[in-house]
């Protein structure tokens, strides 16, 4: 990964038209001790060619003339594939306004911080003249957003802070100030560019407490068990893939009812308008639609008769008791810790593209149209986690809530264990399919 550091100076730059302060001095003096600065603003890429801008300070035409790399190499080009704003501040943001000329735009951003900027701002206006000049992608907690053909990803981690002097009054639209963390196509962690204001100590509690909810659950998370390792090795035989489809579907009943449980907690209807999309996409909005749906293709796809399927008829007891404890504990978390179980989500996308992977070269006698549930939770589950993880760190802001939401969790992850674990146990002979 390459970065490049295009300005560090806080806002108005150094010298600060208005400060007569030493630097500030020092600086308009050509004193070599104190160099003169531009506004914070950093540019990244994975392969040196393309680029991402994290923010856009009014100072950005000088800072991208003064860097080669994001030079154009034609007569109308850039090699920056987009730009990632931390706040809505105007030092974060009025650098939009000088790239102006038409060339299109694709601008990552949470939605508040897209509001508070566009919002009753005539300024704005001027990004967009045409159709398609400026495009938004929204950024959400948790829920990593490719950039650059895949070779960069930028991760919203909530920093706290306060909305721009500009917005005030219309505090629904503010966005606390966010952090964002980005990393190479390898993995790597590349670092942080952060938002203005909020105390050092809360932003330090939330980036702990989201870096310890990832640790547990990631080494807790069922795509360790020995089934799911046996699974996507291609070990397993075609009566072993259908005695997990037709038990896994019951699982897939509780999900809708572990979300109503959660959505009848919530007092705030912004929320339940959100959480309810999840039991929509998991029911359909009529018979034949929605994950459930997707999951009886899949049963038709391995060999199962989805009628039966549908019904539960071959749920083995292990299997039920795990499933029906999840709801139950629901049913008695408060809603922070129940939304906080809801956080395997963050781990299922990297899961269920590896499941996609294994199933179209170890089990080729399946068609390909039975997998869309995989395909389809790729994406959704990115969202469902960016959106449950907000909410958590939002909402768990005490050494105990924390605590109390890192063990929903962890209770999460022992029951897609047992579910596994009764698979195994039940089994009359290895499913490990002849080598």
């Amino acid at each position: 990964m390459v970065v490049r550091v295009l300005g560090s100076a806080a806002g108005g730059g150094l010298p600060q038209w208005n400060c007569g302060c030493a630097n500030c001095r020092a600086a308009r003096r050509g004193d070599g001790r104190v160099r003169p600065r531009r506004e914070a603003s950093a540019a990244v890429s994975a392969d040196g060619v393309r680029w991402l801008l994290l923010n856009a300070s009014p100072d950005v035409r000088t800072q991208l003339a003064r860097c080669a790399a994001l030079h154009p190499r034609g007569v109308r080009d850039t090699p920056i594939a987009a730009i990632a704003l931390s706040s809505a501040e105007l030092d974060h943001t009025l650098g939009l306004l000088a790239l102006r000329e038409g060339e299109p735009l694709l601008v990552l951003a949470t939605d508040r911080v897209r509001r508070a900027f566009t919002t009753d701002n005539a300024l704005y206006r001027v990004l967009e003249r045409r159709p398609g000049q400026t495009r938004w992608r929204r950024l959400v907690p948790g829920a990593p957003v490719a950039v650059a053909d895949g070779g960069l990803a930028v991760d919203a981690v909530p920093a706290g802070g306060k909305p721009p002097a500009y917005a005030h009054g219309a505090p629904e639209q503010h966005e606390p100030a966010r952090a964002r963390r980005f990393a190479g196509a390898r993995g790597g962690r590349g670092g942080r560019v952060g938002g203005r204001g909020g105390r050092d100590g809360d932003r330090r509690m939330s980036a702990a407490f989201v870096e310890r909810l990832r640790r547990e659950g990631s080494r807790r998370y069922h795509d360790r068990h020995p089934f799911h390792v046996r699974m996507h090795a291609g070990r397993l035989s075609p009566d072993a893939l259908r005695t997990w489809v037709r038990n896994r579907y019951y699982y897939q009943t509780r999900i809708p009812v572990k979300d109503a449980l959660i959505l009848a907690k919530s007092d705030d209807p912004a929320f339940r308008r959100t959480w309810l999309r999840r039991i929509v996409e998991q029911d359909g909005r009529a018979a034949g639609e929605g994950g459930l749906a997707l999951w009886l293709r899949l049963a038709a796809a391995v060999g199962c008769d989805p009628a039966a399927v549908a019904r539960c008829d071959d749920v083995l007891p292990g299997v039920r008791r795990a499933c029906d404890r999840y709801p139950a504990l629901v049913r008695d978390w408060s809603l922070v810790e129940a939304v906080a179980s809801s956080l395997t989500e963050c781990f299922a996308p990297e899961l269920m593209a590896r499941r996609i992977a294994a199933w179209e070269r170890h089990y080729p006698w399946v068609d390909p149209a039975g997998l869309a549930y995989f395909r389809a939770r790729v994406a959704a589950g990115r969202r469902d986690a960016g959106e449950a993880l907000a909410f958590v760190v939002a909402h768990a802001t005490t050494p105990e809530v924390q605590d109390r939401c890192v063990a929903a969790l962890v209770a999460k992850t022992a029951i897609l264990w047992e579910l596994l674990d009764a698979l195994d146990a039940a089994a009359p002979e290895p499913f490990e399919r002849a080598s």
